[in-house]
């Protein structure tokens, strides 16, 4: 039998989904330590399946964790998310992105609890601003912080689409794998945020003060 580096090639696509990291606290918190288990788990595999199996294409699902829900509360998480965009911008010949829109999962329920024990003794601003925020509106703090998701993804993008936000679902997702299935864009990454979808050209602009370890990371990685 031959070995799977002989048959290098033999497979079209690669998704590459899983996400798991320190989180639950803002991302200008996080350490090279944390970013570095992250990216363990949440990145760099998928450079090294890219590498050793030489798909036609490596696709990461990415977020957008450069939004004020995110910065809050999305860790070290969002330097893995940071790897695998500068994976696509800088060869998108072999890698693409999918950044999907802030939906209901296991994934987002357990960044809640998280954020929800850091508010009973909230050691960064970005928390205590967040307790704030939740403690103006009561009810559930999974409502509030979905609720404040979704807002936050209307500020930043509401204006260039016709259709009203909505909170994004697995067709969603699915749509957008599919136009990166049938090779509909050649550009880096594809964005979905419920009926909304489009393709992205360029990095987003990171606040440095928010990404403090971003170079040190990204050149620890060899991406910079």
């Amino acid at each position: 039998m031959r070995s799977t580096a002989d048959r290098a090639g033999a497979i079209d696509v690669i998704f590459f989904t899983p996400a798991v990291g320190p989180i639950g606290y803002p991302i200008s918190a996080a350490t090279n330590e944390d970013a570095d288990a992250a990216i363990a788990f949440s990145a760099q595999p998928l450079r090294q399946l890219a590498d050793r199996l030489q798909p036609r294409l490596s696709v990461g699902y990415s977020a957008f964790y450069w939004l004020p829900h995110a910065m809050v509360g999305y860790g070290s998480m969002a330097y893995a998310k940071l790897m695998l965009d500068m994976l696509a911008h800088n060869d998108p010949r072999r890698f693409r992105i999918i950044r999907g829109g802030t939906f209901r999962s296991p994934a987002t329920r357990g960044i809640g609890l998280l954020l929800q024990r850091a508010l009973k003794s909230p050691p960064h601003a970005e928390l205590k601003e967040l307790g704030a925020r939740y403690k103006a509106t009561g009810g559930k703090f999974s409502d509030f912080f979905f609720n404040f998701a979704s807002e936050q993804e209307n500020i930043a993008f509401g204006e260039f689409h016709m259709d009203d936000h909505r909170a994004t679902d697995r067709e969603d997702l699915t749509k957008a794998t599919l136009m990166m299935l049938r090779g509909e864009t050649t550009a880096p990454g594809i964005c979905v945020i419920g009926d909304w979808i489009w393709t992205e050209e360029q990095m987003p602009e990171l606040d440095r003060e928010v990404f403090k370890i971003q170079n040190e990371v990204l050149k620890r990685h060899g991406l910079a």
